[in-house]
């Protein structure tokens, strides 16, 4: 009932309910949140500090991770750097795994970014959306 409007008599109105609440603003928090948002849910995100998390971090988005993305039309606000391959290191020996793209258009290829700029960047995708 707590998520719940109530009118002037004190009666509750459904009408703008929150139907979902989230708690945490992370990278699945935010996408959830917009996912849910753009498919006409009334959302709520509880997030204990919205600022930008201040840790030097680079992240690998895998091509799996870079494809959602691209569903979820979030793909320009990451600023990141487009990576075709990795390579693996153990006990001397190293291999290099390369993504096979040649089923995708041009475009697609895992991607290397800041997490904190890229978790601001889905916030602000999530709050975009109408309340």
């Amino acid at each position: 009932e707590y998520c719940l409007n109530k009118t002037r008599n004190g009666k509750v109105d459904r009408r703008n309910a929150i139907e979902v609440i989230i708690v945490g603003a992370g990278v699945a928090g935010s996408a959830l949140a917009y996912t849910l948002g753009k498919e006409g849910q009334r959302v709520r995100v509880i997030e204990r500090d919205l600022n930008q998390p201040d840790r030097i971090v680079g992240e690998l988005l895998q091509l799996g991770g870079y494809l959602k993305l691209l569903e979820l039309d979030c793909v320009h606000e990451i600023d990141a750097q487009r990576v075709f391959s990795y390579v693996l290191y153990k006990n001397g020996k190293n291999t290099r795994l390369s993504y096979t793209l040649k089923h995708f258009q041009f475009d697609v290829a895992g991607m290397s970014f800041h997490n904190g700029r890229f978790m601001q960047r889905m916030r602000h995708k999530a709050a975009s959306l109408p309340k």
